[in-house]
This record gives structure tokens, C-alpha cells and sequence, in this order.
């Protein structure tokens, strides 16, 4: 019996089978464990239901399905989905959720596994605006192919530690393709706009990690590709991001940044806690690498991508260069500490267990009826190395790996080879899988005039011809003859091979992609490759140069407090505080910038202005204007007293740039009497992700929106908001994500909105007195908007108005009581599906074009 089912479970065919049940089976090994899964498969069958899962029909018409039905059998056939010959988009249909859905799909996966079997995993983009689950974007694959319900056990241990990782959702659906149901698939969302939005994130840029040497490579051997390149050049903001993240991590490469500068410290020492907590090397191999770039933070994060249980039964972040530079940080290695003492205390009460298996046994409950053969997560964990986990990683070079041995490699390629059939897979080697798949890298210079071509292959690689096609552009040349790269037992990234272009052939530039042939192991093989842009890294910022330029800063005899005391001050470039210092501004101190000058604080800021002695930050000529302030990431509350702040463009330091005049982000303030004006920035006063309490707020010709809260929560009792909006657009009040209280304001002179509460908001505004307003009071997009015993007089438009402008997020609700209305065009109206009570009457809905409000009266500036 124990032969027959040896012979049986080791055939192809049937491994597939098997593992399309629930159950991989890798090595003679598993062969017992999959014996006791098979006796058990019928009840946990005939337990399971999985009617409660949503159904989702996708539908593509023949000639369409026709071409992925080729690209998969040409994917099965070679083992991998190489660059080269890509799926490309088509138009679909999808039914879900009650809705009708116009989409484009691709194939989406590296690995054959992807496409063994029906269910092949797909990426789908939702068009004309709408959304799926509150997703725009998102893969839709079998629940092997990543791993359910490991993603959602992960998840669940974030939440214990109490800290913002940022994770992707997955949801369960029973799926027909072309009227063939196929059944269980799981939709994983994809990385978008909505993914960072949904968890209280400014939208940025998501990176994965190319490398194809790990975990030796070295730290200048890392390079990053953003994802959806061609929708970030689009936007003038996302490109200023995108640079911004390219020159942060050629910092990284050169050195020339620290670990907490370049990192968020906060959700990275979660992340690498409970990597090694679990054992799992995974989640931190290269190519399973993926980044969110925080564009207020400036700051790298973590995104759990690869929920795979391969465990080394050690701390896997000693072992891989990246995460040890990383830990080599004390302040990232603080957060690292304090995560696995909390992961062991939970673990030792039970904590952990009895939590994560009430979650697997709700996912297992429906998992079961079409995977019965899974079983349940393996739990166990590095607890007993508390002690090495709470020493340091020790390093001679933080730019070389330490000499730990490597992951399993050839374990993990023999799988593949006899479970997948991949006949181009070398059993000996992993990486051959990327000489397979990206046989060169190639990087731009910024002026896209000279090319550096790297070879991950260890023989030579002649480089037989190459082009350049840019989107929507004829091809350009870029060889006159073949070109040989040198093997490298080393794969040193600044040490390429450059080429330069002919002078009148033109420029790389834009969005395309460079394809050709190499002579690679003596086959020639297509190849084709997004450059990745070469972008030069951050000069070096010492604070210490601000106290030497700006003597008039008095340090205290720890350096832990800077003072500038009462008087007129001249500032000589930036004032730069860095983490752990406390900067004071005593009162009637005057600081006057030069032209795009800045104040950034990543510690506490506090202005002691009087009534009689007041703050005041300006340009150092009138007229004139200066960058801002920006408070960045401050665990302890900034208080502002009696301040002023005049003449502000938005922070710009090195390619961050800030939307506001002055940001509070993650940084929780209390302002009172304090004055804002002149301000040309997007926002004069912007809150992101901070709690703040702000009395007698007084906000003037400002050349966009005045106040700006986003994921905040706070109030604003008294002031006035006077003049906004002189560019066009512009809001007095714009929270989205937020919840607050506003009272006691005059609003008046306002070109599009006094109150505007979007991205499920809470917003209890009153006594208001309002006038001279485009519109009164919007609530939009999920948001709720109480509004009482106020005055609306002089609009130009609409008073009050709830509709939807972001799909994701569903109607909105405005209650108006005790508000009177007088010259309005219209008192009130509401979009069909939201609601509106004004004065205790409900008003009847009707379909509104909000796409073209927003391109007439209610169009953004966008200052930056």
C-alpha cells in the first residue's frame, strides 16, 4: 500500500491534483503527512460550505480568451512567464456584488503553477472609475498560489502588536470564467491608490526588489522598479515622488543615508520581529521584496508580499544584507526588540494561538469544501532565541552580507523542477530561474543618454542587437554591433559595462521598454526590460550646519534643546531638527527665510508667542515668499502659542516636496491664536495622520484650500476663514478619513467650498456663519456631515450637496438642522444613492455628473 501510494502521489499529473486539493508534496518526506490529510479530506469536506463565498462572473469574448489561452500554453511549455512576449491587456466583463463591471485583464504569475489548471491567475483593472470591494485594482488567483489563509493570519498578528503594517486584502470567490464554473479563487488586491487609502496612507510608490544574488549581494547590488511606471509619469506629483524614492535609495546603495532615514523605523522593526519570530526567510528574499514609499515621510516601509512557510529554524534576518544593515540601526532595532519581546509575551500566554487558530478555523470552514487536503498553519516559533534576537547584528562592512550559509536554494528549484515539470529550471541553482527570466538589467543615466547593461549570468553574454521602443513612439537603435559582457563571479552593479549612445540617435526617456537578443549559454534568447532609471543620491544633511549659519540658536549642554530667543532673526539657509531634539521659539521672536528656505522638525516644535509678543515666520523681503514648516513623525505633542506664518510656497528639500504651507504629519499638535496667510501653497495648514486641538484659528488669502485633514482627528473651536481660493478652487474646511468637531467660525469669501468632508469623514460643524461660498457643505464618499445652527448667505452655487466622487467608498449622508439658507442658486441636492435632510425634510435624490462638476467650478488648483 505505502509502495502503490509512493508511485501514485510521486507522478506528475497527480502532484498537480494534489496540490490543487490543498496538499504539496515536495520530497519522500511529506509522503506521511499527506496520508493522514487524505484520511481526513472527506470530513473536513462534508464540514465545509462555501455558500456564504460571493460569486463573480468574468466574461471574455473568444478572440480575446483566445490569445491568453496561447500565452498560458506557451508559459506551461517553457516553465516561466518571461518578460518577453507578455500577456498584454484585453477587455472583459465582470458581475459581482450586484454589479456590472467593464474591465481588462491580463495573466499575472512568474511560475507555471499559475497556469497548471483552469484557474489561472489573473490581473484585472476595474475602468470607467468604479471599483470591486472597494478595489480598482487586484489579482484574481487560486488560494494556493498564495497560500490562504496564511495572508490573513498575518494580518491578525499586526493588529495584536499594534502597529500599522501596511497588508493587502484578500477576499474568497467562487468563480465561472465563459460560463465554466471553476470555483474557489481568491481576489488579492493589487497595488493602487485604494490599497494605501484604505489604511490611512498617502498615496505613494510601491517597489519591488531586483536582485539576482541573495542573500550575498551586496547593499549597492539592490535595485528597486516601481510598479505602474507608465501612471506615474502621468502625474507631475507621483514623478516628484517617484524621484524622490530613486534618490532616497541610491543613498541606500552609496551609503549615504542611514537605516532610520531611509526606513520607517516604526513598521519595519514590527515587520523583521515577527519574520524572525516565525522563522521565515521568505518574506525577505529578494525577489519577494516589496516597498511602499511614504512621500510625507520620505521613508520606506515593508509590504508583506510572500506568505510562504519555508523556515530555517534561525533568525532569518541575519542572514541577508538588507535586513541586517537594517538592524544595525538602533533605532529600528529598538522597534525590532520591543515587537519579539511582545510576540514571546503573547506567545508564552497563549495569546497568539488561540487567536490566529479562531481566524483559520473561520477561513478552513469554507477553504475545505474545495481544498480538503489543507490543513492547518504551522505555528511554531523562534520564542526560545529571545536572547540573540535581542543582540545587535554584528557587521565589519555594512555593505557586505554577513557569512551566515544561505536559504535552501536547490530544495525549493527541485520542487518547482518535479512538481511543476519547469524543464528550464537548473536543480543546482535558483538564480537561474532570473538568468532565465531577465537575462540583463539595463540602467538609464537622468538625461537618458548613456545605457549601463548587467549580465546576472556567471559565463559571458553577448548582447547580439537592442531597441528602444518607446510607448507610442517608433523603435530607436541603440547597437551598432554586438556587445560582449564579461562573466562575474560577483554581480557588482557599479561596475557595468557602459555604452554610450550615438549622439544623433536620441535619448532613453519617457515610458517603454528595451528588447533584443542575447547569446547566453550558447543559445540566443529574447529579452526585453524596463531600464531602470539611475537617479543621483541624496546629498548629506548635517543639522549641526544650521546652528553653525544661525548662531542666534542657542543649544542647551545636551544639544537635546535648541532655543531661539526674542528678536529679529535673519535665517541662513534651513533650520534642520533632527529626531530627539525639542526646538523652542520663545516669544516676539521674528524669523525671516530666504526664498524657498525651510523649517523641518522631526522633533518637537514649540512656539511660545503672547498676545502682546507674537511669532512670526515670513519671507525675509516684502514681498517675498519661503517654503514652510513641516513637523514629520514627532511622538510628542507640538504646542504653537500667538504664532504667525506668512508668505508659504509648500516645503520642497531635496526633492520632497509638501503640498501644505505647514504639515503636521503623524505628529499631534495643539495650536492657539495662530494666524496663517498669504499662503501659495496646495494647503495652508495640512494635518495628516495626527490628533490636534486648535482654538481661535485664523486662516487669509490663501491660494487654495485653507484647512486640510487627512486620517486625523481634532477640532477647531473659533476663528475665521477669510478669502480662499484666489487660484481657483480652493476649500476653507477639506477633511477626508478624519473625525472632527468645528465651531463658532466665520467663513466667508470662499471660491468653491466651506466645509468638505470626503473619504468616510465625520464632520459636527455650528454656529457657523457662512457667506459668499461656491458652495456651503459637501459630504462625499462614504463621509457624514452634521451640520446645525449656522447661516449659508451668498451662493453661488449649491448649499448643500452629498454625492460620490470616489466609487470605492459608497454614498454619503448630510443633516442639516436649524441651517437657514438665503441666496443660494439651490438650497440643496443630493446624488441618487446618498442622503441629504435639510431642516428635517428629506431631499429627493437625482443622478448627478460629478466627473463634470469637478472639471468646471469645483476644479482643484493643484498649485504643486
Amino acid at each position: 500500500m505505502g509502495l502503490a501510494l509512493t508511485l501514485v502521489a510521486n507522478a506528475l499529473p497527480v502532484k498537480r491534483y494534489i496540490a490543487q486539493l490543498g496538499f504539496n508534496i515536495s520530497s519522500a518526506s511529506d509522503l506521511g503527512s499527506f496520508g493522514w490529510r487524505l484520511l481526513e479530506a472527506p470530513g473536513k469536506w462534508y464540514n465545509a460550505s462555501d455558500a456564504d463565498v460571493p460569486s463573480l462572473r468574468l466574461d471574455i469574448k473568444f478572440k480575446h480568451f483566445s490569445k491568453l489561452q496561447q500565452r498560458a500554453r506557451q508559459i506551461r511549455e517553457f516553465g516561466l512567464n518571461t518578460q518577453v512576449g507578455r500577456s498584454q491587456w484585453v477587455r472583459a466583463k465582470l458581475n459581482a456584488d450586484g454589479k456590472q463591471l467593464r474591465v481588462k485583464v491580463r495573466l499575472q504569475g512568474i511560475f507555471s503553477d499559475h497556469f497548471a489548471t483552469d484557474k489561472w491567475s489573473f490581473a484585472v483593472k476595474v475602468r470607467n472609475g468604479k471599483s470591486l470591494y472597494g478595489m480598482r485594482r487586484f489579482g484574481l488567483k487560486s488560494p494556493i498560489t498564495r497560500k490562504l489563509p496564511n495572508p490573513l493570519l498575518w494580518q491578525e498578528v499586526y493588529q495584536l502588536l499594534d502597529v500599522p503594517v501596511l497588508t493587502r486584502r484578500f477576499r474568497p470567490v467562487n468563480v465561472t470564467l465563459n460560463g465554466k464554473h471553476l470555483g474557489l479563487m481568491v481576489i488579492e488586491e493589487r497595488w493602487a491608490k485604494e490599497l494605501v487609502e484604505s489604511q490611512e496612507r498617502p498615496e505613494g510608490v510601491f517597489f519591488k526588489l531586483l536582485t539576482m544574488r541573495f542573500p550575498e549581494a551586496k547593499l549597492a547590488d539592490l535595485q528597486i522598479s516601481p510598479y505602474a511606471l507608465g501612471k506615474l509619469v502621468e502625474s507631475a506629483t507621483q514623478s516628484a515622488t517617484l524621484a524622490l524614492a530613486q534618490r532616497t535609495w541610491e543613498g541606500v546603495r552609496h551609503g549615504q543615508v542611514s537605516p532610520r532615514q531611509a526606513f520607517d523605523p516604526e513598521t519595519t522593526g514590527a515587520y523583521l520581529a515577527l519574520v524572525d519570530f516565525w522563522g521565515l526567510y521568505h518574506p525577505i528574499t529578494g525577489h519577494n521584496v516589496r516597498l511602499y514609499f511614504d512621500p510625507l515621510a520620505a521613508r520606506f516601509e515593508f509590504v508583506p508580499y510572500d506568505y510562504a512557510e519555508g523556515k530555517l529554524g534561525s533568525l532569518p534576518t541575519r542572514r541577508i544584507v538588507l535586513t541586517s544593515w537594517l538592524l544595525a540601526d538602533p533605532v529600528i532595532f529598538g522597534h525590532y526588540t520591543s515587537n519579539f519581546r511582545k510576540l514571546v509575551r503573547l506567545d508564552q500566554r497563549g495569546t497568539i494561538t488561540a487567536r490566529l487558530r479562531t481566524v483559520e478555523r473561520t477561513q478552513l470552514a469554507y477553504l475545505h469544501r474545495q481544498l480538503p487536503l489543507l490543513g492547518t498553519a504551522d505555528l511554531a516559533n523562534n520564542a526560545s532565541l529571545l536572547k540573540l534576537a535581542l543582540t545587535p547584528p554584528k557587521l565589519t562592512d555594512t555593505r557586505v552580507a554577513s557569512a551566515a550559509p544561505k536559504p535552501p536554494a536547490k530544495t525549493i528549484t527541485t520542487r518547482f523542477k518535479s512538481w511543476l515539470g519547469v524543464r528550464s529550471v537548473s536543480p543546482t541553482d535558483f538564480r537561474n530561474l532570473w538568468l532565465i527570466r531577465n537575462p540583463i538589467l539595463v540602467e538609464v543615466n537622468a538625461a537618458g543618454t548613456q545605457l549601463n547593461f548587467f549580465s546576472s549570468s556567471e559565463t559571458d553574454v553577448q548582447i547580439l542587437s537592442a531597441k528602444w521602443h518607446p510607448n507610442g513612439r517608433p523603435p530607436m537603435p541603440l547597437l551598432h554591433r554586438p556587445l560582449l559582457l564579461p562573466g562575474r563571479h560577483s554581480y557588482q552593479l557599479d561596475a557595468g559595462f557602459n555604452y554610450p549612445i550615438p549622439g544623433t540617435d536620441g535619448t532613453v526617456s519617457g515610458v517603454g521598454e528595451i528588447r533584443g537578443t542575447v547569446l547566453v549559454d550558447g543559445s540566443t534568447r529574447a529579452f526585453a526590460v524596463r531600464p531602470i532609471r539611475k537617479s543621483p543620491a541624496p546629498t548629506a544633511v548635517d543639522p549641526a550646519h544650521t546652528l553653525q549659519r544661525n548662531p542666534f540658536i542657542s543649544p542647551s549642554a545636551t544639544g537635546r534643546l535648541l532655543t531661539i530667543p526674542k528678536g529679529s532673526w535673519a535665517v541662513d539657509g534651513d533650520i534642520l531638527v533632527p529626531q530627539g531634539t525639542e526646538l523652542v521659539i520663545e516669544a516676539g521672536a521674528t524669523l525671516r527665510f530666504e526664498p524657498g528656505a525651510v523649517l523641518i522638525s522631526r522633533g518637537q516644535l514649540t512656539i511660545q508667542g503672547t498676545a502682546d509678543e507674537r511669532v512670526l515666520l515670513a519671507a525675509r523681503e516684502s514681498p517675498g515668499t519661503w517654503g514652510g514648516v513641516a513637523v514629520v513623525r514627532v511622538p510628542t505633542r507640538s504646542v504653537w502659542s500667538h504664532a504667525t506664518i506668512e508668505d508659504t510656497t509648500g516645503v520642497k528639500h531635496q526633492g520632497w516636496n509638501l503640498r501644505g504651507g505647514t504639515t503636521f504629519y503623524r505628529s499631534d499638535v495643539r495650536l492657539r491664536s495662530c494666524r496663517f496667510r498669504k499662503n501659495l501653497a496646495e494647503d495652508a495648514l495640512n494635518i495628516v495622520h495626527s490628533d490636534f486641538e486648535i482654538y481661535d484659528l485664523s486662516i487669509a488669502d490663501a491660494a487654495s484650500d485653507g484647512f486640510d485633514a487627512d486620517f486625523s482627528s481634532g477640532f477647531i473651536h473659533g476663528g475665521e476663514f477669510v478669502r480662499i481660493g484666489a487660484t481657483g478652487g480652493g476649500d476653507a474646511i477639506d477633511v477626508s478619513g478624519t473625525v472632527m468637531t468645528a465651531r463658532d467660525l466665520r467663513i466667508h469669501q470662499i471660491n468653491d467650498k466651506a466645509l468638505s468632508a470626503g473619504e468616510r469623514s465625520r464632520l459636527e460643524a455650528s454656529r457657523l456663519s457662512i457667506s459668499h461660498v461656491g458652495t456651503g457643505a459637501v459630504s462625499k464618499d462614504g463621509s457624514k456631515l452634521w451640520l446645525q445652527d449656522s447661516t449659508i448667505h451668498a451662493v453661488s452655487m449649491v448649499a448643500l450637496m452629498a454625492y460620490v466622487k470616489k466609487d470605492t467608498y459608497g454614498p454619503a449622508q448630510l443633516t442639516a438642522t436649524n441651517v437657514r439658507v438665503k441666496g443660494a442658486t439651490r438650497a440643496a441636492l443630493t446624488q441618487t444613492g446618498s442622503t441629504l435632510a435639510y431642516n428635517g425634510r428629506q431631499i429627493p435624490p437625482q443622478e448627478l455628473d460629478i466627473d463634470q462638476l469637478y472639471k468646471t467650478y469645483m476644479k482643484s488648483s493643484r498649485l504643486n
